[in-house]
């Protein structure tokens, strides 16, 4: 006979004692025949184990299952950041040729946060940590810029960065991301607007902290002015777990 899921009743306005039992009997019921059903499977192709298996396969973190003993006494939950960031119309003067021109953004206007906080352009987290000593976060950010240069065309460049304890920062893998080359030419100037967005997991240890950066980096020789800006709050970085406490 083939397990049939069926959503939980949600919690009426008013919990009772009477309601809270309902849950549990109706919970421990679905339970009982779930078991029954997958250790009855005659093999791992059986409909009974391929609906288990996919059942099973929506709850589980984009990296696979990252398990915690109980030892571990930790509760792994409510950890995660969002903020945003306008940068105001501003000009600066970098190499051209190719050269890549980079910059930290600090004071970042926290919309929510639990157990991680911004100082100074680099995010760190206060929660706890199981015995393994590390959790797994996806960072997230998005910006929109718009501007000019006196030199040809330019990109946007956006990436995160995680420095640890003692250490000094470096790119962490997959997070770097660049505009095309584009404008259009105006007032004797190069006009363009650009929109960065990338999401990658990040692995955080007791001490770690990461940033988020935005560069930008011109075709033309020389030195060219660059101004650019963030149109309203800009850039936004968020913040939450990828991983399982069972």
């Amino acid at each position: 006979m083939p397990i049939l899921f069926r959503p939980l009743e949600t919690a009426p306005e008013f919990y009772t004692r009477e309601s809270e039992e309902r849950f549990r009997r109706e919970l421990e019921n679905y339970l009982l025949r779930l078991s029954s059903e997958v250790n009855g499977a005659s093999s791992a192709q059986s409909t009974e184990a391929s609906l288990s298996s996919k059942r099973e396969s929506l709850i589980l973190s984009p990296t696979g299952e990252k398990t915690y003993s109980v030892n571990d006494a930790v509760p792994l939950e409510r950890s995660y950041y969002m903020g945003t960031k306008t940068v105001a119309s501003t000009t600066a003067s970098m190499a051209g040729g190719g050269a890549e021109h980079w910059v930290t953004p600090t004071s970042w206007t926290a919309r929510q946060a639990d157990e991680w906080a911004e100082s100074g352009g680099e995010f760190s987290y206060s929660g706890a940590f199981p015995a393994s000593g590390s959790r797994r976060f996806l960072v997230s950010y998005t910006s929109s810029f718009s501007g000019y240069t006196t030199v040809l065309v330019w990109s946007m460049l956006a990436r995160i960065t995680k420095k640890p304890d003692g250490g000094s920062h470096a790119v962490v893998a997959g997070s770097s991301h660049r505009s095309n080359p584009y404008g259009w030419f105006a007032y004797i100037v190069y006009n363009q607007g650009h929109s960065l967005s990338c999401s990658v997991i990040v692995e955080i240890e007791p001490g770690d902290v990461i940033s988020f950066q935005y560069g930008n980096t011109v075709s033309g020789a020389g030195t060219p002015s660059i101004n650019n800006a963030t149109t309203g709050d800009g850039m936004v970085l968020s913040i939450i777990p990828a991983d399982i406490a069972v």
